[in-house]
């Protein structure tokens, strides 16, 4: 009983063991307070502070965006350095997921009621903010969160969106129809699993000419692509089930039918 006892003093000493006092080293600058391990390391009070910026492709050099502290986007000029609120914080939806100005800087598409589907692709739904005016307006009026895709033209005001695997255009807010047999096994403009995991690493498969009057876009029919049902541990939850959901996706392999 005395060894037990021994024992079980000893381990809780290592357990709530502490460092022992040390000499401080000698400070080699000019101020007058010695930082400890916690203030430097632990709590993170001297890290850096990183911001995410956008580059603008139109308007003057040196200019980008970013999320001000206050939620409003500000458009900041490095060589100027002139820094101004592009869109204040009201104007911004609360569950904004991401956003893309318009290269003349009129116009903000913003993605919101956002749903990830797998690595790269999601669905949202999509509105477009006039920035002169202040005024939103959706995308598409009857859209309840199944957009897969929307881009801003190079020029003019013209969006491509893809929706139930179908491509779309608005032009000046009048939106035509590019293709009407996209599907579960018909893909228009935007990858299957396949192609967006493992080919292109996005979640669209189309793309604009430089001045925005053509659009070529890929498809990818899946019908005859044998089934391989996959693990997926992750549905829009913070912490992975014990038991992942089953997902039966079409999933090529060597020697068998492949999307076309």
């Amino acid at each position: 009983m005395k060894l037990l006892t021994t024992s079980a003093v000893l381990l809780l000493g290592v357990a709530t063991a502490i460092e022992p006092p040390r000499q401080p080293q000698q400070p080699t600058g000019n101020g007058t307070k010695i930082l400890t391990w916690n203030e430097t390391m632990v709590t993170g009070g001297f890290g850096a502070r990183s911001v995410s910026v956008s580059w603008l492709s139109g308007g003057e050099d040196g200019q980008y965006i970013y999320r001000g502290d206050d939620g409003s986007l500000v458009l900041e000029n490095f060589i100027t350095g002139d820094s101004d609120t592009f869109v204040a914080a009201d104007n911004i939806p609360a569950d904004m997921h991401d956003y893309w100005i318009r290269g003349d800087l009129q116009k903000v598409l913003f993605a919101t009621n956002y749903t990830k589907q797998y690595r790269h692709s999601y669905f949202a739904d999509y509105s477009v903010l006039d920035v002169e005016s202040g005024v939103i307006t959706p995308l598409v009026e009857d859209q309840v969160g199944d957009i897969q895709y929307a881009e801003f033209a190079p020029a003019g005001d013209v969006i491509a969106f893809v929706r139930d695997n179908n491509l779309y255009l608005s032009k000046n807010g009048t939106i035509s129809q590019i293709t009407t047999d996209g599907g579960p096994d018909m893909f228009h403009a935007v990858p299957d699993w396949v192609y967006e995991e493992e080919i292109f690493g996005s979640r669209s498969t189309f793309w604009f000419s430089p001045d925005g009057e053509a659009l070529a876009y890929l498809s990818f029919n899946e019908t005859g692509v044998e089934t391989f049902t996959v693990q997926y541990f992750m549905d829009n939850q913070e912490i992975a089930p014990v038991y992942p959901n089953e997902l039966d996706l079409r999933y090529p392999k060597v020697g068998n039918a492949r999307p076309h």
